[in-house]
C-alpha cells in the first residue's frame, strides 16, 4: 500500500512540474508576442506636418555650424546658415512638407535639404537629413 502512495505522490510531481514548464511556456510566448507588438507600435515612422512648423523656429543643436529656420504660413522659410565665429548667410528659400518629409528649396527650386522626422517633443526635434547623419534642433 505504500508503494502504491509513493507512486501516485511521484506521479503527482511529475504532473505538477509539466503543468509548470507549459505555464512557462505560455508565459513567454505571451510575452515574445507583447514585446513584438509593442515593438510594432513604437517603430512606426514619425512625420511633419504643416502645423508643426509655422510659425516655428528650428535652431541646429552644433558646436561648429549655425543653421536656423523661421518658418511662415506661405511657405518661404527664413534661413540662418554659416559657421559659428565666422560667415553667416540669410536666404529665404521655400519650404513643403510632402510624404512626411520636410523638404527646403532654393531660389531655383532645387531641393537644398530633405529632414525625415525622428522624434520631437515640446522644444527639441531630432531629423536625419537627406546625407543620414542626425541632427538635433531647439525648437521655439
Amino acid at each position: 500500500m505504500r508503494i502504491d502512495a509513493l507512486k501516485s505522490s511521484v506521479t503527482l510531481q511529475a504532473m505538477r512540474a509539466v503543468t509548470g514548464i507549459q505555464a512557462a511556456k505560455w508565459l513567454l510566448n505571451y510575452l515574445v508576442a507583447a514585446f513584438l507588438l509593442s515593438a510594432c507600435a513604437t517603430t512606426q515612422q514619425a512625420s511633419w506636418t504643416t502645423d508643426d512648423l509655422v510659425g516655428r523656429r528650428l535652431k541646429l543643436v552644433d558646436s561648429n555650424k549655425v543653421e536656423t529656420m523661421r518658418f511662415a504660413k506661405e511657405g518661404h522659410v527664413a534661413l540662418v546658415i554659416g559657421k559659428k565665429d565666422g560667415w553667416l548667410t540669410g536666404p529665404v528659400f521655400t519650404w513643403q512638407v510632402k510624404d512626411g518629409r520636410l523638404q527646403i528649396f532654393d531660389g531655383d527650386g532645387r531641393l537644398h535639404e530633405e529632414l525625415t522626422l525622428v522624434s520631437q517633443e515640446t522644444s527639441r526635434v531630432i531629423a536625419r537629413r537627406r546625407s543620414g547623419e542626425i541632427v538635433t534642433y531647439k525648437r521655439s
